[in-house]
């Protein structure tokens, strides 16, 4: 990719914002084939949606069964055809919604993309942290399928140790001193959804959530 870049300013200047469609005309010298390059990318795209849409309106559906989100019973519900279609929706909308930050300022794109990451981080911070919390404290844990023994202790904690500064780097700026435009607002949307994940669970998600591990005894 970087032997065919070719002119960069040409590249990153162009009308459509698409870079690579630059480069695979430039490379090629005909439209045909950068078009032909183009749509496996695009096919590899839309599977890669549906399989996020699946996951995530799953989990979603998920955490409305045990009452761990507003509108649980709205979104618990499974049609007939055993597919949680107001979680598959719900999940669909969102992600439309999402769709339109693209025809915004770089600077929102740019927040949505970094917020994945370090949302993506924190999940496995939160998940390590109470299995090394519980090995510590000698508090039982599930049946696992597959165990280190002895060493899943320590690879846990380098595990942790590996993970906890890339979740703070991902939230910092890529420019010392940035402007707004260059500013990475990812912490701005994480903290704002903590908080509010926070408030909920204190005022009324703690008395309806009822996670599956409770009813299993942990």
């Amino acid at each position: 990719m970087i032997f065919c870049l070719g002119d960069q300013e040409e590249v990153l200047s162009n009308p459509l914002q698409t870079p690579f469609l630059i480069v695979f005309t430039n490379s090629t010298k005909s439209k045909g084939a950068a078009v032909a390059l183009t749509v496996p990318i695009i096919v590899c795209f839309m599977s890669a949606l549906i399989n996020e849409v699946a996951t995530a309106s799953r989990q979603l559906w998920s955490f409305s069964r045990d009452g761990g989100v507003p509108l649980a019973a709205y979104l618990a519900n499974v049609h007939d055809a055993e597919v949680p279609r107001r979680a598959v929706w719900t999940t669909v909308g969102m992600a439309l919604a999402l769709c339109f930050v693209n025809f915004g300022p770089a600077v929102g794109f740019n927040a949505i993309v970094s917020l994945t990451n370090v949302a993506l981080l924190f999940s496995y911070l939160i998940t390590i942290s109470s299995v090394i919390w519980r090995r510590l404290a000698g508090t039982p844990l599930p049946k696992e399928r597959f165990s280190l023994g002895s060493a899943g202790l320590p690879n846990n904690i380098l595990a942790w140790l590996c993970i906890a500064p890339l979740t703070a780097l991902s939230v910092f700026p890529s420019v010392v001193h940035p402007t707004p435009a260059l500013m990475n607002w990812a912490i701005v949307l994480f903290s704002g959804v903590i908080f509010f994940a926070g408030g909920y669970y204190a005022v009324s998600g703690r008395k309806r959530f009822d996670p599956p591990m409770r009813k299993e005894g942990f």
